[in-house]
């Protein structure tokens, strides 16, 4: 099977200035952002719930547990939100209709969570649309994977099961999907260091009301 398309920037942006133009623009549009900036698959995307990404303050999380349950491969491993995703995720909250925590993050036409397939169908349709025609839901997470195997992470860190099994010390990403670690983390990694940056704390969003 042929691996899904990695996009450069100016395909991303594109990706993006289409999804503004659709039926459910801040929705799709964070969709994307999801899966470039988080490195979550379909399934996963169409699994989160308001309560993932959002805590009972109302404050957009900067990490959060993904369950076994929402994963593919049944294990449950830390996502990291960066700066540029806790921003989309801020923006898209004044349309989320609840703050009930068990709610989908991302609603389905017909309402509820989206299945695995109809995510995926989703990620096509806007692909296709832009030309993109070898790039699918994988390509998001792709790019992501290559971006931080670009700054020195090693891809086999990466790339097992879940949507990124960084090991532990492996602790944020920022603005640009670099990972921050400390030092000692920074010497197992071959001596290739990391561009370090501080992440602002997430700004407070209250929770939509039910």
């Amino acid at each position: 099977m042929r691996q899904a398309q990695t996009l450069n920037d100016a395909q991303l942006r594109r990706v993006i200035q289409y999804c503004r133009s659709r039926r459910h623009p801040t929705r799709d549009e964070t969709i994307i952002l999801v899966s470039f900036y988080a490195g979550l698959r379909a399934k996963e995307i169409a699994a989160l719930t308001v309560g993932n990404v959002f805590d009972e303050a109302g404050d957009v999380r900067t990490q959060f547990i993904l369950s076994a349950a929402q994963s593919k491969g049944g294990h449950t491993h830390t996502v990291y939100l960066n700066q540029r995703l806790r921003k989309a995720l801020l923006e898209y909250s004044a349309s989320i209709r609840t703050a009930k925590p068990h709610h989908a993050l991302f609603e389905s036409q017909k309402g509820g969570h989206f299945s695995a397939n109809t995510m995926c169908q989703l990620f096509l349709d806007i692909y296709k649309a832009v030309g993109l025609k070898d790039a699918s839901s994988h390509s998001g997470r792709r790019t992501y994977i290559t971006r931080l195997a670009n700054k020195g992470v090693g891809v086999r860190l990466l790339a097992e099961q879940g949507p990124v099994r960084v090991p532990e010390d492996l602790h944020r990403l920022d603005a640009a999907g670099v990972v921050e670690e400390p030092a000692a983390a920074r010497e197992h990694h071959q001596g290739v260091p990391l561009q370090l940056q501080q992440v602002p704390q997430a700004r407070r969003v209250r929770a939509p009301r039910a």
